[in-house]
């Protein structure tokens, strides 16, 4: 595992999950492939499990980087930087909305 830019850190269900933001003077030429699924899962080993799927809402080329992880009821939640809340899937990183029915706009 590399240990460049993590933001946060948090072990959850064997896991230890990691959240990826670049300093300031990076942002410029920081992927925005990276920037956008910027969450990552690694066993005990250090071996990489998943990559967070891109947030759905949005266009391709928005940036939409998730900007804070937590646990809550037993279940790993990110919310990013359009301003949504995301429950994580554990097992392969997919994402589903927080809460039914909120719109981001």
């Amino acid at each position: 595992m590399n240990n460049n830019n993590i933001q946060q850190s948090l072990e959850f269900m064997r896991l230890k999950i990691i959240r990826r933001y670049p300093s300031d003077e990076d942002l410029v030429s920081y992927p925005r492939s990276k920037l956008n699924r910027n969450v990552e899962a690694y066993d005990k080993k250090g071996n990489l499990v998943w990559v967070i799927q891109e947030c759905p809402v949005g266009g391709a080329e928005q940036d939409k980087a998730y900007m804070n992880i937590w646990i809550e009821s037993e279940k790993l939640l990110a919310g990013n930087w359009v301003g949504l809340d995301f429950i994580v899937n554990i097992e392969n990183g997919n994402v589903s909305p927080a809460k039914l029915g909120v719109r981001p706009w």
